[in-house]
């Protein structure tokens, strides 16, 4: 394998950290390019250790009706053949431009809904309601989220579980948080679902 030049790893050290600061941006709202932010993205995940897609895709059942909320390059239809992708700023084709805050969809139409890293809010229960309303009864939804987000797995659970879904599988490492929620009834109190955002740390 050819060795990197030091100008090259210091140009990928500056894409890091660029990387790093747009997350910011964006989980804060505070204006970002979207375009920019997608091309250091797909130059970021080719050094980690592995995706959460890699373990979701192997929950899903191969004739499920999925919606993949927040697409990005819509990986999920490589897999499926009954993909419907959703992103609000992927240019990638067969992808509705869409909020997963506010589905073009009917009620009870799929059996799948995933996210996997496209929480993208602070807040994001709106996502999660609007999910379970396009969802059938005993329909799935599948959560993946870097696991510093999460300031506790058992609150982000019960919070989760509260718009009208119970975890009946998990997986959770040093990297991510990978659950699996079974669509059933709503608590008569839903609790706002939080993620913290991602915050660039100075060196």
């Amino acid at each position: 394998m050819k060795k990197k030049s030091l100008q090259q790893k210091l140009q990928d050290k500056l894409s890091a950290g660029k990387f790093r600061i747009l997350n910011e941006m964006m989980y804060l709202n505070k204006g970002y390019n979207m375009e920019e932010y997608n091309k250091l993205y797909s130059f970021q995940i080719k050094k980690w250790s592995y995706h959460p897609l890699d373990k979701i895709i192997s929950m899903i059942d191969s004739d499920a009706f999925i919606i993949d909320l927040g697409c990005g390059d819509a990986t999920l239809s490589k897999h499926f053949k009954h993909v419907i992708n959703i992103d609000k700023f992927s240019k990638v084709k067969n992808v509705i431009q869409s909020s997963s805050s506010q589905l073009p969809f009917n009620n009870n139409i799929f059996d799948v809904a995933v996210f996997s890293l496209s929480l993208m809010f602070i807040n994001n229960t709106d996502s999660i309601l609007e999910a379970y309303r396009v969802l059938n009864y005993n329909g799935i939804l599948i959560i993946g989220e870097i696991i510093s987000r999460i300031e506790s797995i058992d609150n982000f659970v019960k919070c989760v579980e509260s718009t009208g879904f119970k975890m009946i599988d998990s997986l959770v490492d040093k990297w991510y948080f990978i659950g699996q929620f079974k669509r059933i009834n709503q608590c008569k109190e839903i609790m706002p679902v939080i993620l913290k955002p991602c915050v660039y740390k100075k060196r």
